[in-house]
């Protein structure tokens, strides 16, 4: 049981994040949060990540 526990572990943390991430009844703060770990934790480069409203801003008006 311990093995497929330590297995699971890494995807039940990416389902937790994503589910942080677009869940609609936590406020904006925790959602960003959640929206910055998960591609963190798909090694996505920094640079390639959202941090705040002004990045968001920059990206969708560019």
């Amino acid at each position: 049981m311990r093995v497929a526990q330590t297995q699971n572990s890494p995807y039940e943390k990416l389902g937790n994040l994503a589910q942080a991430a677009f869940n609609p009844s936590l406020n904006v703060e925790l959602r960003l949060q959640a929206s910055i770990k998960l591609p963190v934790a798909y090694n996505v480069p920094d640079s390639n990540i959202i941090h705040n409203v002004d990045e968001l801003d920059l990206f969708m008006f560019s």
